[in-house]
């Protein structure tokens, strides 16, 4: 047998259509399940989405991926039927370091928090849109103590933006 059959194993057309199609069904499932907490969100955004007062939609980049992708889709749907212009989507790591002390290392969360704002900044400016009246849309999945957000919401601040947060679930902590 050649080293390259070795390194390339055969999988059956029909097997790997399978799994594939187990995976489809495993994402689906998934994203099932964010139905009725989207929903009741986006119920919940309602005013502020209706009147297109979004201006750009930040995922938390760690657990917000999805929710802030579905929350892109519709928004940006109702946005076209409605003719106002699209929100910009941005994805932002949030959480400081948990070896961060606000004393110790300021600088450090300075520097995140900065970097943040500018990248905010230059996506509303690369979109053309009004930086003086832009409102963001802070998604995630959850929210424990609220830490994790902490940066982003910083970051929105410095950019004297207005923001609401849509988080799929809550869990209060000691």
């Amino acid at each position: 047998m050649s080293p390259e059959a070795l390194s390339k194993p055969e999988i059956p057309q029909e097997s790997a259509e399978r799994g594939n199609a187990e995976k489809r069904g495993i994402k689906r499932a998934a994203i099932e399940e964010l139905r009725g907490p989207l929903e009741s969100l986006i119920r919940q955004l309602g005013d502020q989405i209706e009147s297109g007062a979004y201006t750009i939609i930040i995922g938390d980049d760690a657990s917000g991926r999805i929710p802030t992708l579905i929350f892109d889709k519709v928004i940006k749907a109702i946005y076209q039927e409605k003719g106002y212009p699209s929100p910009a989507t941005i994805f932002l790591a949030g959480k400081y370091p948990e070896n961060l002390s606000l004393e110790s290392n300021e600088g450090v969360r300075s520097y995140k928090r900065n970097r943040a704002a500018a990248y905010i900044k230059h996506t509303l400016k690369e979109t053309g849109r009004d930086e003086t009246r832009a409102r963001a849309l802070i998604v995630t999945d959850t929210i424990g103590t609220g830490k994790s957000l902490r940066p982003i919401t910083d970051a929105v601040k410095l950019n004297g933006l207005d923001f609401d947060i849509a988080s799929v679930a809550l869990f209060a902590s000691d």
